[in-house]
Order: C-alpha cells, then sequence, then structure tokens
C-alpha cells in the first residue's frame, strides 16, 4: 500500500518536472514573438516619421525582433548600420 502511494506521488512529481521543463521554452517563445510584434509597431512608426524626412528601415522579422528586444537602441543600431553598408 505504501510503496503504491509513494510510486503514485513519484510519478505525478515527474509528470509536474517534465510540465514544467517544457512550459519555460515555450514562454520564452511567447514572449520573443509578443518583443517582436512591439520592434514590428516601432518599426512601422519609425518609418512613418521617417518617411516625412527620407529615412526608413525595411522590416523584416529579423529587425522586428531586434527591435522587440533591444527597444530604441535597437532601431538606432539598424539604423547605423544600413547607413554604414
Amino acid at each position: 500500500m505504501l510503496g503504491s502511494i509513494l510510486s503514485f506521488l513519484a510519478v505525478i512529481l515527474v509528470i509536474f518536472l517534465v510540465f514544467k521543463l517544457l512550459s519555460l521554452p515555450f514562454k520564452i517563445m511567447w514572449k520573443l514573438f509578443v518583443n517582436a510584434v512591439i520592434g514590428f509597431v516601432l518599426l512601422l512608426l519609425f518609418n512613418f516619421l521617417g518617411g516625412l524626412i527620407g529615412i526608413t528601415i525595411e522590416i523584416t522579422w529579423w529587425k522586428a525582433v531586434i527591435v522587440g528586444i533591444f527597444g530604441v537602441p535597437g532601431i538606432v543600431g539598424l539604423l547605423l548600420v544600413q547607413l554604414l553598408l
């Protein structure tokens, strides 16, 4: 009886740990996706305002992720790379 209870608790613990380990990458991917969407919106806003003076940045998912992670410094970095290359 005690052995079956311990086995049951061990299985529950293993299932909990597996779900915990699998949910971590999902949280990271979700945060990266949300930041990419925010970066995309920032790039759209920059292109709209920069288009008035002739400065635009091509919008790609990689650039949106960079801007989503780094924010305004990401836009400045992308702009510098574009102007230097």
